[in-house]
């Protein structure tokens, strides 16, 4: 199973961080009214969301697989492939305003426990909703790992 970044997905993303620069640049034209610290406020926000947009335009030009599986194990991210008995789950994780989530991405765990490491799929990298790519990668992993893989 081989899970690579939608195009719809990295389409979105660049939306939302072009409309994000567009408000940086807001910010920044209210700042050379006199409120220097608004344009710097601003101009942070232009870069920030530049560096995302890069992110997610290497991300749409490489097409480098977000999650790779097979009998053998699984790699997130072109990470290092690791064995089935690592894989503890894949869930979604977002930032929520008040009840409405503003942003989800899919983490997967690798050990055990709150404090286990995992390893996230960021929201221009994912191959579908965030519950539908979870779903799918937990469901491989079950087969996997009720075969004993």
């Amino acid at each position: 199973m081989t899970l690579t970044p939608a195009k719809n997905s990295a389409i979105k993303g660049a939306a939302f961080c072009v409309f994000q620069i567009m408000l940086g640049r807001v910010f920044m034209a209210g700042g050379e009214y006199g409120n220097l610290y608004v344009y710097w406020i601003g101009l942070a926000w232009v870069l920030v969301f530049l560096a995302f947009l890069g992110r997610i335009g290497f991300a749409f030009f490489t097409q480098k697989p977000s999650f790779q599986a097979d009998n053998a194990g699984f790699s997130v991210m072109g990470k290092a492939q690791r064995p089935w008995s690592d894989y503890h789950g894949a869930q979604v994780k977002a930032i929520r305003v008040y009840f409405i989530p503003i942003l989800s991405w899919v983490v997967v765990k690798t050990a055990p426990g709150m404090l286990g490491s995992s390893q996230s799929i960021q929201w221009g990298y994912l191959s579908d909703k965030p519950k539908k790519m979870a779903e799918k990668m937990n469901n491989f992993a079950r087969k996997q790992q009720m075969h004993g893989n």
